[in-house]
């Protein structure tokens, strides 16, 4: 099976970035607010995604997660950094071919 990179990152303060392959594809507004997404493959499988700027407590920017979705797929996943900014953390994620992003509803 054929497998795409997605890297999910925190962009200013205000938006959650997908990039595929290293080409940005979606912007989700986190201004203010938690976020939380949902990446789904062909055969079903799915992980969420979240992220919030500026949590209280925190040292970090942006804080970063994963959360099953009652499928565990056993798709790699790392933390990294930022493509343009070293500074900042990144979910690096291998993912089927044809796998969907889309914001989630009960963020």
């Amino acid at each position: 099976m054929s497998t795409r990179t997605l890297t999910f990152y925190g962009a200013s303060d205000d938006l959650a970035t997908v990039e595929i392959d290293g080409v940005p594809v979606e912007e989700f507004d986190a201004y203010n607010k938690p976020w939380r997404g949902l990446v789904a493959a062909p055969d079903g499988e799915s992980l969420a995604f979240t992220a919030e700027f500026g949590r209280i407590g925190q040292h970090a920017d942006w804080t970063l997660g994963i959360e099953n979705t009652g499928t565990w797929p056993s798709w790699p996943i790392q933390f990294g950094n930022r493509p343009d900014r070293d500074d900042d953390p990144a979910l690096i994620i291998e993912v089927p071919e044809g796998a969907t992003i889309k914001e989630a509803l009960n963020a």
